[in-house]
């Protein structure tokens, strides 16, 4: 519909820069046809683009709104047990048809029935507040009974902080002789894929008894 408008709007333009060239001829004598063809020409030509270029957006996928983003993490945190929400990733069809999945982080001594009504309850709230539907929500553990886990973290987030390009790290978990997490590292980084191998192999001196296994994660929706 906005297409066909824009379409109704050009052969107003069109024809009305027609009647003014026959009324300046017919008065004045001035013959400019060529030239306001031309820019007649340009002006379909760059209103072709702009057309093709929004549906071609929106075939391929746009970002989705961080406001929209940021409030759909927001429900989710209120979930009790939820300690993180993360890889939200939209798929837009249209007006009020937005599907996405999400992975959230809970304990990992919650029973299978647990998990099942935390997801439940999650999709319901998301769905209720921005009327997105949740295809997915991808279950991550967070190890809750070896305290040196929540020690390994810390130094690990220590070993982090000294690159300004880390956006985020998620899914953590220690579990000896493994530690995986997560790494998300700017995507106008230059050298992304070397500054991994560098925190990769920090981390791995740090913890040479241990299996570390980081992988190197996209930022969809923030």
């Amino acid at each position: 519909m906005e297409a066909s408008g824009k379409d109704g709007l050009n052969d107003s333009v069109m024809s009305g820069t027609v009647v003014s060239c026959a009324l300046l001829y017919r008065f004045v004598g001035i013959c400019m046809e060529a030239w306001v063809s031309l820019v007649i020409a340009v002006f379909i030509i760059k209103s072709g683009i702009d057309i093709t270029r929004e549906a071609l957006s929106k075939i391929i996928g746009e970002r989705t709104d961080p406001a929209v983003a940021e409030s759909v993490k927001e429900e989710i945190m209120k979930v009790p047990g939820v300690t993180e929400a993360y890889d939200l990733f939209f798929n837009d069809y249209g007006p009020a048809k937005k599907v996405a999945s999400v992975h959230i982080e809970v304990p990992d001594t919650w029973t299978a029935d647990r998990i099942d009504e935390t997801d439940r309850r999650i999709e319901q709230a998301v769905w209720e507040k921005e009327h997105v539907i949740l295809s997915a929500v991808g279950i991550y553990a967070k190890n809750t009974k070896d305290p040196e886990s929540r020690k390994i973290e810390e130094k690990i987030r220590s070993i982090l902080g000294h690159s300004p390009h880390i956006l985020q790290m998620h899914e953590f978990y220690a579990d000896c002789p493994q530690i995986r997490f997560d790494l998300i590292i700017d995507i106008n980084v230059k050298n992304r894929q070397e500054e991994y191998s560098e925190i990769l192999e920090e981390c791995r001196k740090a913890y040479p008894d241990h299996d570390v296994q980081i992988t190197l994660d996209a930022d969809v929706s923030d």
